[in-house]
């Protein structure tokens, strides 16, 4: 009986691994997925910050230069969303 204990044990160990990578397998897809929706929320956030920039400056609340300054930062932070980096928002919070 010894023989088919170790095999069971084996096989057990065998199965143990393989949920184990299956269950990695569906946390790291949870995470994609949560990023890819962090991204298109940040995004959004960045276009209608655009939009009140642009508001802004037509409405001559701000200058020429605080527009383009501002509008440097958020086309900055849409090409690093867009490469696939972190963002960083303003204040040094992420």
């Amino acid at each position: 009986m010894g023989p088919v204990l170790l095999l069971l044990e084996e096989a057990m160990i065998i199965e143990y691994l393989v949920m184990k990578l299956a269950l990695q397998a569906v946390v790291d897809e949870c995470n994609r997925m949560a990023l890819m929706q962090e991204s298109q929320e940040r995004v959004g956030f960045l276009r209608s910050g655009i939009a009140r920039l642009e508001v802004a400056y037509e409405s001559g609340l701000i200058d020429g230069e605080e527009y383009e300054r501002q509008s440097r930062e958020i086309l900055g932070e849409l090409k690093k969303l867009s490469m696939g980096q972190s963002y960083s928002l303003p204040g040094g919070a992420t």
